[in-house]
């Protein structure tokens, strides 16, 4: 298993659990006290992929309401292709996570209960500080765990000595 974790500054705001051949991105986002946002946001995300020529269908699969999407992408060869992706989502009390499953886990059901387990096992935290609905909560890793920073290459490709 690999995490590759993106940073602003010295906060957490999304995480990727990579496991063989397939991925979940999870970031999790406040909501308000009386309502989920997952439909709400759902609906959001399928405007977005088809406006941009993608092609969404909704389902209920093993996680709730989920997305299922082929999303225009551009090939390593310039060409335009597609990538298909699953949206999965989940309304906490005031706050909401969402997944995005790519690889042989969004094609292939057998292959997606690793990435599936992940999304179940994540806990949200939200705390009690006011935040505005969808403001990203910043995540923090698990203890123990700890971000490795890449390696800062001397300028020009020279050694260092």
């Amino acid at each position: 298993m690999e995490i590759r974790v993106d940073v602003a500054g010295n906060a957490i705001i999304s995480a990727t659990v990579v496991l063989r051949d397939s991925a979940i991105h999870l970031q999790a986002f406040a909501a308000p006290k009386s309502e989920g946002i997952w439909d709400a946001v759902r609906e959001e995300i399928g405007t977005g992929i088809v406006q941009q020529g993608g092609i969404i269908d909704e389902v209920e699969g093993p996680l709730g309401w989920e997305l299922q999407a082929q999303v225009q992408v551009q090939l390593p060869d310039g060409s335009d292709g597609f990538q298909i992706v699953r949206f999965v989502g989940v309304d906490g009390p005031r706050w909401f996570l969402r997944g995005v499953i790519s690889g042989k886990a969004a094609l292939h059901p057998h292959a997606a209960s690793e990435v599936e387990q992940v999304f179940r096992d994540t806990v949200v935290v939200r705390g009690q500080d006011p935040m505005a609905p969808r403001d990203p909560i910043l995540l923090r890793l698990s203890e123990g765990m700890e971000i490795n920073s890449p390696s800062q290459e001397p300028e020009n490709g020279a050694a260092a000595s």
